[in-house]
């Protein structure tokens, strides 16, 4: 797994509905949506992954409000 390696965390589920900080970078961990995992069968999980869904959701918003406000953005327009 991915974030074994990049976050080093043992399991899927102690990850899925949080977000790290790694290199200066926002990192959400998702599950992988292969219906062969039984996963997301849980509820649990899937509430998890609705929180995971929501930090993307935000930062993603966060990263918008920030390049419309950067001075890059206001010469682009020109």
């Amino acid at each position: 797994l991915a974030v074994r390696r990049l976050l080093g965390i043992s399991s899927l589920t102690e990850c899925i509905g949080k977000s790290y900080v790694l290199g200066g970078a926002i990192v959400i961990p998702l599950p992988h949506p292969s219906g062969a995992s039984g996963w997301l069968n849980d509820r649990t999980n899937r509430a998890r992954l609705g929180k995971a869904l929501t930090h993307a959701r935000r930062e993603l918003a966060r990263t918008a409000a920030d390049e419309s406000a950067s001075p890059a953005a206001d010469r682009a327009s020109l």
